[in-house]
């Protein structure tokens, strides 16, 4: 039983990096949207970007009351730290400009959800250590 809550507290993190990217896709959208003053265009992507940080958020806090093999928080910190922590322009200079990775890193919401993963993780860890 443990070893398989070990795997999907593993697994949660590509699901986490995806949701991050599929910021990319909300963040150009609405910048299209702005630039030709179209409230319309805009609202939806508004919509799932508040769908998607929902989302990023409930993945970020599911079965964190249990213990956590310290693997899977070392990875879910150096993972979170680096989206968190590396400046965008960063991002573009490694990655080239466009793509939604990019995109969500410079325009989107990457950085603050990416904080949040992090205050987490780092929440858990204490707690861990604590007892």
């Amino acid at each position: 039983m443990e070893k398989r809550f070990g795997a999907l507290q593993l697994a949660r993190i590509p699901v986490l990096l995806l949701l991050i990217w599929a910021t990319g896709w909300t963040a150009r959208a609405k910048v299209e949207a702005m630039a030709e003053i179209s409230m319309a265009d805009y609202w939806w992507p508004w919509a799932i970007t508040i769908l998607l940080s929902l989302a990023f958020v409930v993945v970020a806090l599911l079965g964190r009351l249990r213990r956590h093999p310290w693997l899977v928080l070392s990875v879910e910190a150096v993972t979170a730290g680096v989206v968190a922590l590396v400046p965008p322009l960063s991002w573009v200079l490694w990655l080239g400009v466009g793509g939604s990775w990019v995109t969500a890193m410079t325009g989107g919401l990457a950085q603050p959800l990416a904080m949040a993963w992090l205050a987490i993780v780092g929440f858990r860890t204490v707690r861990q250590v604590r007892g």
